[in-house]
């Protein structure tokens, strides 16, 4: 079985007053992202740039032995309770995905 870096990715952008922290979970080098769409893919961390945020900062959090088939398990296991239209920008984030996907 093949084996994927894990890694959490960080950034910034400004909102009035406030920052706003933006995150998703890279699994391989694979973006897993949360918005209003659901659980998004990319083959890095697009996310980040398409909400105009400083390029990500990317933390490695170290190496899952889960193999090739990690990504298509973290959808299934964690695709209902982040499906398209559950997005909450303060109750249900891309920060609450991030956490759960990295449990």
């Amino acid at each position: 079985a093949g084996r994927n870096i894990v890694q959490l990715a960080v950034s910034v952008s400004s909102a009035p007053g406030a920052n706003v922290y933006h995150t998703s979970v890279l699994l391989g080098g694979e973006e897993f992202a949360f918005n209003s769409a659901g659980i998004v893919r990319s083959p890095w961390p697009r996310s980040h740039a398409r909400l105009g945020a400083s390029a990500p900062r990317l933390v490695d959090l170290g190496i899952s032995v889960r193999g090739e088939e990690a990504g298509a398990e973290l959808l299934e296991v964690l695709g209902d309770e982040f499906a398209p239209g559950r997005y909450d920008p303060a109750r249900k984030n891309c920060n609450s995905f991030s956490d759960c996907a990295l449990f």
